[in-house]
């Protein structure tokens, strides 16, 4: 084997090494893309579950706090003297108080047997309840200051309920009988049904003993099952002895893979005896399924790009052996071996350059004019002319290499875009060496190839697309948005604020389900057009998936700028949209919140948007709220 043969295996054995490091390089950065997707899914899920877990509790206390009030009032009018005994004014102000009071389903005094003996419902006068625990409990641990939990049970009026009461005291101090009130389940499934954002969450209350109360999609069988089993999520809530958990296991009602957020409904000033548990979970496959889909296009963009690199060496190299070995048969009979060269390399379909550097003049062979949608034929031309074909952003690059190739530092080899007859570009790889000095050494001929890469720089930058940005509205997607979020609070300053979005259309699941997939899909694809049309092109408008986008301003006076811009949205976005073949009006609600020079914790910026987006709904939708730090609080709508 001779030694320009064994130096061309060495050489082509070292490409082939440095393909397989680049690939598994490209394959771990990949890798760690997706792990840091997932990460932030998982992260952003439970922050979500959580503050609707705190939404159940908010809404749920206060009602507690609601129906309190109302047995106190009720309990201190009946230890007056001269009031029990009035049993139809009693059970006509129970009426009125139960009317006043959505969630509670009904109201009740039980004398010191247990009878009723004023109710808001009068069905259930004169009924004795002495044998329940509802009065049991009460009756043997009587405290007036205690509100009393007692466990789901079912009402002699059908459903499953749960009952707050607190104890009448005689004139001695002695027990007298409950004051209690039944809450409506239904209340509750209004209140758990609006916490749920996607189709796979559930929502449950149960006892702090364990027993659900109620759910949310209904799950009749597990009402009534007791949760505190060994090993369940409600026993290992109960056990860390925290208020809120965020925890991930399998759900005993229904046997899934969740993630749920559970928190104790209690509060020191009521003194309640027994707690009730809100629980919000996500099922995990569900939860990830995004995450999956841009796995799998991701794997097989990555396919792609094995495949073609591959196969491209693998071509590169077999048409650099034929190339060699025809410039080593040129070397003997330099315009036979030329000839045969350049038919050779049309064949393969390479073209032929050879530079006069002193004439500064370039020969291009049929097959290079060829390529640029030119006749196939030969042509001898000024290199300033060649010059004029190349794409300007390229001239530097593609000269400094010719530079270094001509002082003999290294072989000539440039990638750049050359301009077709049809005023199109396409990418070019130019690769030779020179193959003639003066007897100074100066180089006076440059001969070399041209291969058209433009299908492969295309596959690279639609690589690129798909890390970068969302399929269907053509905005930056998660990891983008992530990046550039990164950069604008690190721009932030005092005097120049940035403001984070948080946006989503409002009822969007009723839309799909209403008009189908590709009806959401185009509502979707308007929504970032017009929101790219309302902001300013050095704004960020990305979409995080679903129907959740985010918009990064930069560069605010104050609080004002923001809020113009909110309003701005929420107008543009309610402008109506043919969904259908009809016009609909589509609705969004807006979170927003802004950050100083100084602030870093990207999470906390994040947290502050979605918590604005969330009051936002609350108030109704089809409007913003503004959360703001420091001194522009109370600038909030």
């Amino acid at each position: 084997m001779s030694t320009s043969i064994r130096s061309q295996t060495r050489r082509f054995r070292a490409e082939r090494l440095a393909l397989v490091a680049i690939l598994l390089l490209i394959a771990a950065v990949f890798a760690q893309a997706l792990y840091r997707v997932r990460v932030s899914t998982k992260i952003q899920e439970g922050d979500r579950l959580q503050v609707q877990a705190r939404v159940v509790d908010d809404n749920l206390i206060r009602q507690f706090e609601g129906v309190n009030h109302a047995l106190a009032g009720v309990r201190d009018e009946l230890e007056q003297p001269g009031h029990r005994s009035a049993a139809a004014a009693t059970s006509a102000r129970l009426r009125l108080l139960r009317s006043a009071m959505p969630g509670v389903r009904t109201m009740a005094v039980l004398d010191a047997g247990g009878t009723i003996v004023a109710s808001s419902r009068d069905e259930l006068l004169g009924t004795n309840a002495g044998q329940r625990e509802i009065f049991d409990t009460p009756r043997q641990r009587p405290n007036r200051a205690t509100l009393y939990v007692s466990e789901p049970f079912k009402s002699s009026l059908g459903p499953l309920v749960v009952a707050l009461s607190r104890v009448l005291m005689d004139a001695q101090g002695g027990f007298a009988g409950i004051v209690v009130a039944t809450l409506d389940p239904e209340y509750f499934q209004v209140v758990l049904r609006s916490v749920l954002y996607a189709p796979d969450m559930r929502a449950s209350l149960a006892h702090g003993d364990g027993k659900v109360f109620v759910n949310m999609p209904l799950n009749e069988p597990a009402l009534g099952m007791s949760l505190a089993r060994q090993g369940s999520m409600f026993t290992l809530h109960q056990q860390s002895g925290r208020l809120a958990t965020l925890m991930t296991g399998k759900v005993l009602a229904t046997g899934d893979i969740r993630m749920m957020a559970i928190r104790t409904l209690n509060r020191a000033d009521l003194q309640m005896d027994k707690p009730l548990v809100a629980a919000v979970s996500r099922e995990i496959s569900a939860m990830y399924l995004p995450w999956r889909n841009q796995a799998l296009r991701w794997g097989l963009a990555y396919a792609v790009v094995v495949l073609a690199s591959t196969f491209g060496l693998y071509f590169s190299q077999r048409r650099r052996r034929a190339f060699d070995r025809l410039a080593a048969a040129a070397a003997k009979e330099r315009q036979e071996g030329a000839e045969r060269l350049e038919l050779a390399l049309e064949g393969s379909g390479l073209a032929l350059f050879d530079w006069d550097i002193a004439g500064d003049r370039i020969f291009h062979s049929a097959q290079a004019a060829a390529m640029r949608g030119e006749p196939a034929v030969e042509i001898t031309a000024p290199v300033a002319e060649f010059r004029s074909f190349v794409h300007p952003d390229d001239l530097d690059t593609m000269s400094a290499r010719l530079k270094a190739s001509l002082s003999g530092a290294e072989p000539y080899e440039a990638e750049f875009r050359v301009r077709k007859r049809s005023g199109t570009w396409f990418w070019l790889r130019a690769r030779g060496r020179v193959v003639e000095h003066d007897r100074d050494g100066r180089a006076l001929r440059l001969a070399g190839t041209y291969a058209d890469i433009n299908e492969r720089k295309l596959a690279e930058e639609r690589l690129r697309r798909l890390a970068e940005f969302d399929t269907l509205t053509d905005l930056p997607n998660r990891a983008q948005f992530r990046h550039r979020l990164q950069h604008a609070m690190g721009r932030a300053t005092s005097d120049k604020a940035m403001a984070l979005l948080f946006l989503d259309v409002d009822h969007f699941k009723a839309v799909n389900d209403m008009l189908g997939h590709e009806a959401g899909d185009q509502l979707l694809k308007t929504f970032a057009s017009r929101m790219r049309e309302a902001v300013r092109l050095s704004d960020t408008v990305a979409r995080l998936g679903g129907d959740e986008f985010t918009i990064i301003l930069e560069g605010l006076r104050d609080l004002s700028d923001a809020k113009e811009l909110a309003n701005k949205l929420v107008k543009s976005l309610g402008e109506p949209v043919v969904l259908a073949g009809e016009l609909r009006e589509i609705t969004v609600s807006v979170g927003v919140a802004l950050s100083f020079g100084g602030e870093t914790d990207e999470a906390a910026v994040l947290a502050r948007a979605d918590a604005a987006l969330y009051e936002a709904k609350r108030r109704g939708r089809n409007g913003y709220f503004c959360a703001v730090p420091g001194r522009f609080s109370r600038g909030n709508e």
